[in-house]
Order: C-alpha cells, then structure tokens, then sequence
C-alpha cells in the first residue's frame, strides 16, 4: 500500500477510533439526538482487555516502544508524537507485510500516547472491495461479540458502513468500524478497523 493511502487510512479512523466513546455516560441508556433521541440498552462488560503485546495501557511510551520491540515491531516513519505507527520486521530487520493478532492478520499497527500515556490501540486491515472488507468485519464481529457485550453504533457519514461498540461503566472500550474512504492518490478503500482504549488515559494531567 503505498504511502498516501496510509496517511488517508490514519487520518481517517484516528478521530473514530480514539474518541468515539470519550463523551460516553456512565447511564444504562444511550441517547442518540441525530436519530430522533431514540434510546437504546447499553449492556456493559465487567472488563474490556487492556494489555497488548504484553504491554498495559496507560504504560509510558518509552514502554509501549521497548516491549512492542520484543515482539518484533518498530516504530515506522509515519509516526508522531502522539500517534505511533508500528511495523512488523522479521529476524533480519526487514518489514513484513502483515502481522498477526487474534488469529488474524492485518496490515497496519498504531497506538495513540496521550501525555506520555498508552491510552488506545488500533488493528487495521484495507480492501478494494467492499464485499471482502463486510466479509471480515463480519468474522471480527462474530469473534469479538463471543467475549464482549456490543452494540450498534450507526453514524451519520454514509462513508461508515458498519460501527459496533463495547465499553465498561468506567470507559474502556472496544470498537469495530468498516469505513469507505479516498486516499490523497484519489483510490477508493474500505478499511475495517479493530481498536481497543481507556479514556482515564485520554488528556491526563502531568500535576502530582
């Protein structure tokens, strides 16, 4: 995939994937004001996995990086300070093109540092069709809903095609999202997007 079509894959799941939930209530009912306030039961999970690679969220970044490495990724150039952007390399130092997780592979890795704090994860794979992208965000779906407790979270922007959400009464989460999206080269992609957050490490103050 070259090199435009990532930062249009970045740039489009980062506000989705990190802060979809971060004004999430503590409530049993969700209201939705853009589908006519229509309520729906939120079932919570007791516990949303947290740990990655052997790597905790809320983890330092200098951590996140040092054991990510022990799994045989490294930071790549497209990363920021507060987003990396992981590859996979092989015993000899060379870039592989997808990694493995959940028994599945995918093609990109990126982590979100909030004040120096791992506060979000986000699994991604991108297809040229949509029937291949649906076909695998139905099997995550499938695989995922057997351990969390998810509920349909449809978006306005008809660009979203499909958006399931899992969270804790004290904000962890977990979201799949298969999106449709253009890249800067102007080449059309559906991505299906697997990420895992905290919001208590989303804007953590650097005060004792």
């Amino acid at each position: 995939m070259n090199r435009n079509c990532i930062v249009a894959l970045l740039t489009m799941f980062v506000g989705l994937c990190v802060c979809s939930c971060k004004n999430a209530g503590t409530d049993n009912v969700k209201e939705n004001t853009d589908q006519n306030t229509q309520e729906q039961k939120i079932v919570y999970n007791d516990k949303i996995q947290n740990v990655f690679f052997g790597v905790p969220l809320g983890a330092t970044k200098a951590e996140v990086i040092e054991g990510f490495a022990k799994q045989s990724f490294r930071v790549g150039s497209y990363s920021t300070d507060s987003r990396l952007c992981f590859e996979k390399v092989d015993n000899y130092g060379y870039k592989v093109k997808r990694y493995t997780f959940g028994d599945m592979d995918w093609d990109h890795l990126y982590v979100n540092i909030s004040n120096n704090r791992f506060q979000s994860i986000e699994f991604q794979s991108a297809y040229k069709n949509k029937e291949s992208a649906i076909d695998c965000f139905d099997g995550i779906l499938s695989t995922v809903s057997k351990k969390y407790h998810m509920y349909e979270d449809p978006q306005a922007d008809t660009t979203c095609y499909e958006r399931y959400v899992g969270r804790t009464e004290n904000n962890q989460w977990v979201i799949l999202q298969c999106s449709s999206y253009e890249s800067y080269a102007h080449d059309r992609w559906i991505g299906v997007c697997l990420a895992y957050g905290d919001n208590k490490y989303d804007d953590v103050s650097d005060e004792l």
